[in-house]
């Protein structure tokens, strides 16, 4: 039986206000909206590995690693209720693969099922407002990978959020599962306000001969067949003249495996 921890929270019998949950995101992983007959959802898919295991925390309690060494599935249960209409703000600085200085609108379709080389967790959240939070220290880059050039160009861009916020509402208590691993319970507060932390970051300093951004090609395939990595200079300078020189070490803040969003969303 999978374990499970409990969050203090105070449960009220008379409910008058919705409890607001934000759910954070951080590290290596894919977002985007998904079209359905109802309601659109959002998409999200956390890229997993020994290195980037998945962790969810409330507030600043501890966190309970959610990755079993497989492919699973994320269940928030009752189901949260959605907020507005899938917009907010700061929403510009999270790096986009839809955006001018990648793709653009129309070139990526999704692949289902994803052809990954690592393992994924899944995770599907009703339609709701986002939030770019917690800016890079520094600048981010973004580079075509293809033949037309023998050392493809740098562009600096804008994004350089390192997680982004969704909000959420219930009027229930909750629990998060993954199928194969624990199980977390979150105790309803009347109006109150908690945030979980979706944790798939880098549990150590990036491996500075590969570019982790690579990985979301396994999710989505461009129609053009492009593709791009992107992150901090020092980590596509490692990559890009393949240079043995320990001062190019990065550290999990090289940017490749930050959160990032297809806005529009890709396509069948």
């Amino acid at each position: 039986m999978a374990a499970m921890q409990i969050f203090e929270a105070n449960k009220g019998e008379n409910k008058l206000m919705s409890m607001t949950v934000n759910i954070v995101l951080k590290g290596h992983v894919l977002f985007y909206k998904y079209p359905k007959i109802n309601s659109d959802s959002w998409r999200i898919f956390f890229i997993c590995d020994d290195d980037h295991t998945c962790s969810v925390s409330e507030g600043s309690g501890t966190s309970t690693p959610l990755f079993t060494n497989q492919n699973d599935t994320i269940t928030i249960a009752p189901p949260l209720l959605g907020t507005g209409n899938g917009y907010g703000t700061d929403t510009d600085c999270i790096f986009n693969m839809a955006a001018l200085y990648a793709h653009n609108k129309n070139d990526l379709e999704r692949t289902d099922p994803p052809t990954c080389s690592k393992n994924y967790l899944y995770l599907e959240l009703p339609l709701c407002d986002y939030f770019g939070k917690d800016p890079a220290l520094g600048d981010y880059y973004v580079q075509y990978v293809g033949q037309v050039l023998p050392v493809p160009p740098l562009a600096r861009i804008s994004a350089r959020c390192r997680s982004v916020r969704f909000v959420l509402t219930t009027d229930h208590a909750f629990s998060v599962t993954a199928s194969r691993g624990p199980s977390i319970h979150v105790g309803y507060v009347d109006g109150g306000n908690v945030t979980l932390t979706f944790n798939n970051d880098c549990q150590v300093y990036n491996d500075p001969t590969s570019n982790e951004s690579t990985d979301l090609y396994d999710f989505v395939h461009s129609i053009s067949g492009k593709k791009f990595v992107w992150g901090m200079l020092p980590h596509l300078y490692w990559n890009q003249k393949n240079t043995d020189s320990k001062e190019f070490m990065v550290n999990p803040q090289s940017g490749d495996c930050d959160p990032v969003g297809i806005d529009p969303p890709p396509g069948p």
